[in-house]
């Protein structure tokens, strides 16, 4: 008798690695792929930012995770899995009807949110019926993880395999910066200098906004919760209350080789996770004129605008930002180049 069980999430928090290693963690060498047949499991899924060294049974939407189930229901095989995730937002807006170019204004958002939602739930509907086991991991906390894009598979609105993470930023400036702003700098985003983009990009991004597309689900169906933080954090012991979900038994020979795995991938997401605790402090240490190395965060140019955006949105301040190319390695230094904020704001935090 196959187990068949599913990892699932709404934001990429690490189900691609969870459903690596419940393969791994049981002892399998093999990996059922829907597209390949049966593959080696790998013994190391870990990439530059992500796990997708894993070629898991990713599927997007109920239609296909449907058609995902039936195939591996046909399958003769010990333990089965299918990582289902929710439709892309170009593929919702022409189930409705509607222009995904409108995305950025409030009330099309709204209806193709609304589309994503009640796919998602079909989903877990799905699975259910199907006897799949559900893993559901969320994301609960720190909204500004979201703004580390960590799956460059595709594109946003076109089935194409993404070059990098700036081509799929860029998408999202595109999309959803909306027009009325884009009046004030002009048509050429791509093509202001850096400094220039980096305010541009504070002005515009919402980062604390924590989109809900899960609150059509019926999550009273039968199914095992993991919060992603417990995931990032606690996974040594997580894994084995899985397991116990999942009615299997871990290979212990393979949870000890399993462990420095983990702990690799973990700090993956310690990188990510110290910006989020910390960005209030850097802007406060930046305010006050505290010393603080900030270097080691090794910021992007989101990231530095995520610190802009904080000092212009909460503070009503901003940086003397011409030709500032990349921030010192201090927060003293951004001090010097505090003045009052010109532009003018919506309230977004009080």
């Amino acid at each position: 008798m196959s187990t068949l069980f599913c990892v699932t999430s709404i934001n990429p928090v690490g189900c691609t690695f969870l459903d690596w290693s419940i393969h791994y963690l049981s002892g399998q060498e093999f990996f059922y792929s829907v597209d390949q047949g049966w593959q080696k499991l790998v013994d190391n899924p870990l990439q530059l930012v992500n796990a997708h060294g894993h070629q898991r049974n990713l599927v997007n939407g109920a239609k296909n995770t449907i058609d995902v189930i039936d195939k591996l229901k046909s399958i003769n095989g010990k333990l089965l899995s299918l990582y289902p995730c929710s439709l892309y937002l170009d593929e919702v807006a022409k189930k409705l009807n509607l222009d995904i170019d409108d995305v950025s204004e409030s009330d099309v958002l709204e209806q193709i949110n609304s589309g994503v939602s009640e796919d998602y739930q079909d989903i877990f509907n799905a699975c259910y019926k199907n006897n799949v086991s559900i893993i559901y991991v969320k994301q609960q906390h720190y909204p500004l993880y979201r703004m580390f894009i960590r799956t460059l598979e595709r594109k946003m609105f076109e089935h194409v395999i993404s070059d990098s993470e700036d081509t799929v930023r860029e998408e999202f400036l595109n999309a959803f910066f909306n027009a009325e702003t884009n009046v004030e700098w002009g048509d050429v985003v791509k093509n202001l200098p850096v400094w220039d983009r980096r305010e541009f990009i504070a002005l515009n991004i919402r980062p604390y906004n924590n989109l809900t597309l899960d609150n059509k689900v019926n999550f009273s169906n039968t199914h095992y919760y993991v919060d992603s933080m417990d995931l990032w954090l606690n996974g040594e012991d997580k894994i084995l209350d899985i397991f116990k979900f999942l009615n299997l038994n871990i290979n212990h020979e393979k949870y000890q080789q399993w462990i420095p795995v983990y702990r690799e991938w973990q700090k993956k997401q310690l990188k990510i996770l110290n910006f989020c605790w910390n960005v209030e402090y850097i802007c406060e240490s930046i305010i006050n004129n505290y010393y603080l190395k900030i270097d080691t965060y090794d910021m992007d140019l989101w990231q530095e605008a995520i610190v802009q955006h904080i000092l212009i949105y909460k503070y009503n301040l901003n940086l003397k930002n011409w030709q500032l190319k990349k921030f010192p390695d201090n927060t003293q230094d951004l001090h010097k180049l505090l003045e009052t904020n010109i532009h003018p704001t919506k309230i977004l935090y009080r």
